[in-house]
């Protein structure tokens, strides 16, 4: 960290417009730059995307070796995340050291920065995980004598009907609350900051409400255009008040095809200007709360006093 950066406590409070116009002033400021970071994500994620679907369209037809091809699905996953991992680090890096310092690589090789963003990744993911586990899963079982097998008892049973949904809710906020007092952990470590979740947590302190207005706002377009992109490239069964019903397998997953072509470069593309605008909503915060700004550039180095002066 730069020795500005204080160790504790938010700075100030997060100013969540000023957040919100730094954020689009950075991103059409670097737009030029999108094609550049994305260029790898979308080499390596569309064959992908493209393998996911044919898997997909055997387990939903029944084909043979269909079922088994199951597990390829994990290992495609897998990949699929660490190409967006590469997109991140190099858009947090854009958007930290700005354009003059370090541009987006085409062809970004992994380095110690992109596995500590993998890591901390899986970390929260596990947190979650426990907390739904503990929370949810298993609350769930515990109600399942009372519920009946169909849950038909649920709506039976004094307050249960109520309660399970705010429970939900409740648990979602807590994971959403949890996430942004960790978020902090990402743009710290796409600049090989030594930065932990404890770090992130007491920066992140009293702004938890601020912090999600910040990103809740910054998303509004990019989530508008994807959503309306998605209703346009749907297929029309979806659309339908009957949905599937009466309609053979092949011809659902022929309608499914057609939208899974016309949507897999449009949706990714649009996912990606997501990211990037929401990226950029993170490092301003993380610059305001933490005090963080960039190292200056290395100066050259000077002449030993035992040298020759040339």
């Amino acid at each position: 960290m730069t020795e500005a950066m204080p160790a504790g406590q938010p700075r100030q409070k997060l100013p969540v417009f000023q957040v919100v116009g730094e954020t689009y002033k950075s991103f059409f400021r670097h737009l030029l730059y999108l094609p550049q970071a994305a260029l790898l994500p979308i080499l390596v994620g569309a064959p992908l995307y493209w393998a996911y679907w044919q898997i997909l369209k055997g387990m939903m037809l029944g084909a043979p070796g269909g079922a088994s091809q199951a597990i390829l699905l994990v290992p495609i996953y897998f990949v699929l995340i660490f190409t967006f991992v590469i997109f991140f680090v190099a858009w947090y890096r854009l958007e930290l050291l700005g354009a003059d310092r370090e541009q987006p690589p085409i062809f970004p090789l992994p380095r110690r920065r992109h596995w500590r963003f993998v890591g901390y990744t899986l970390l929260i993911f596990l947190i979650y995980l426990a907390i739904g586990l503990v929370f949810g899963v298993l609350p769930m079982a515990a109600l399942a004598p009372e519920l009946g097998p169909d849950g038909a008892a649920m709506a039976q049973t004094t307050g249960l009907a109520l309660l399970l949904p705010v429970w939900w809710l409740v648990l979602f906020c807590v994971i959403i609350f949890i996430m942004l007092r960790l978020s902090f952990v990402f743009p710290a470590v796409s600049v090989d900051e030594a930065y932990s979740l404890s770090d992130s947590w007491r920066h992140t302190k009293g702004q938890t409400l601020r912090l999600f207005a910040a990103l809740f706002l910054v998303s509004i377009p990019p989530v508008t255009a994807i959503m309306i992109f998605s209703l346009a490239t749907s297929p029309d069964f979806m659309m339908s008040p009957e949905g599937p019903a009466g309609m053979a397998p092949e011809q659902i997953v022929a309608e499914m095809e057609d939208h899974f072509l016309r949507s897999l470069i449009g949706g990714y593309v649009l996912g990606l200007l997501y990211w990037a605008i929401l990226i950029g909503a993170m490092v301003a915060a993380f610059k305001v709360l933490t005090g963080w700004y960039p190292e200056p550039e290395s100066a050259a180095p000077t002449v030993p006093s035992d040298s020759p002066t040339p």
